[in-house]
């Protein structure tokens, strides 16, 4: 190897077309993505778009979850359509309209469109049942009551006045 290959140049680095390591590091490379852990999911902050309307919809249902003629026109019109099912359809028919609309109602309600807890509902159990119950027997045919349900009716009347008096 002869002597000249190992001495320096004489091209000073300002002449140099080359660039030179300090020249490439200085240069921004982007570092390669971390892998995504627990910890560093956290430190994301959350979109606002996707925080902002579910708070938006909690606000909607607490303001319509307080409101009484919401809740009352949210059960007649489940009941409307309980009656329309037992009317229309096989389903309903076989169901009976009180117990489709219960069902529905017990579908809304866990849904979160229809609130687990309101003044309607005491005021329904209160004043509305009791006015049902002569309103169904004003409806029923009680000679045909007594032939349908022969023997079972006295077994009903024991029952009933064992348990007034005892």
């Amino acid at each position: 190897i002869p002597s000249h290959a190992f001495t320096p140049s004489p091209i000073t680095p300002k002449k140099c077309l080359i660039p030179t390591t300090s020249a490439i590091h200085r240069r921004h490379v982007p570092s390669p993505p971390k892998p995504l852990t627990p910890t560093s999911l956290q430190a994301i902050p959350p979109l606002t778009a996707f925080t902002a309307l579910p708070q938006l919809l909690r606000t909607v249902q607490t303001t319509l979850h307080a409101d009484s003629s919401y809740t009352l026109s949210l059960l007649l019109i489940l009941s409307t359509l309980g009656i329309t099912l037992e009317q229309r359809t096989t389903f309903g028919k076989a169901l009976s309209a009180p117990l489709t609309t219960m069902a529905l109602t017990l579908v809304i309600a866990n849904m979160g469109i229809l609130p687990f807890t309101s003044p309607v509902y005491s005021f329904i159990n209160a004043n509305m049942i009791p006015l049902a119950v002569p309103l169904l027997l004003y409806d029923s045919d009680i000679r045909r009551v007594v032939q349908k349900a022969g023997s079972l009716l006295v077994c009903f009347g024991v029952g009933a006045v064992s348990t007034v008096i005892g």
